[in-house]
């Protein structure tokens, strides 16, 4: 969006390009999602059954793609307000390829649960991350510079009023 690319868009919260960008809340029955720890089933960690950014030091991360993602950014800026860097081993934007790499890797990751019925998760369990910025509100997303047509917003008007669970 920043690059005027694209006009509108889902996205999450917060908004790091305010300069560019509003983000209106979606206000429906999908007003977030919520950050886990994916962690290998060898995993010591995998016993537990909540995790905090302090616990998770020490550890091996794959991650999806810093550029990309806030909840990967999120995980730069958490752990190095607790005093360490990541050791991030991996870098992907296919969150499959993350967690069917995180036994091999001996990493985890920070994905959110509402991805846990998307792909293939054997062998790994999905541990709650406690902490003031695990959950992420959603919004409409649209450029500051762009129009917004009447059809543009009758359709933001519509998803806003049907069930979003879909999303």
């Amino acid at each position: 969006m920043k690059n005027q690319e694209i006009d509108i868009c889902l996205t999450s919260f917060p908004n790091l390009f305010s300069k560019y960008i509003d983000i209106e809340p979606l206000e429906t029955t999908t007003n977030g999602y919520n950050i886990h720890v994916v962690v290998p089933e060898s995993n010591p960690l995998s016993k537990k059954s909540f995790l905090t950014y302090k616990q998770l030091e020490n550890q091996r991360f794959s991650t999806l793609t810093i550029e990309k993602y806030t909840i990967s950014r999120l995980l730069l800026d958490r752990t190095r307000y607790y005093g360490y860097e990541p050791n991030i081993v991996l870098e992907h934007d296919d969150l499959q390829v993350l967690v069917s790499s995180l036994d091999n890797s001996q990493s985890i990751c920070l994905l959110p649960i509402e991805y846990k019925d998307i792909g293939k998760s054997s062998g790994v369990k999905w541990i709650p991350l406690k902490d003031k910025y695990a959950h992420f509100s959603i919004g409409i997303a649209l450029r500051k510079d762009f129009i917004l047509s009447p059809d543009m917003e009758g359709f933001i008007q519509f998803i806003k009023k049907i069930d979003a669970s879909w999303l």
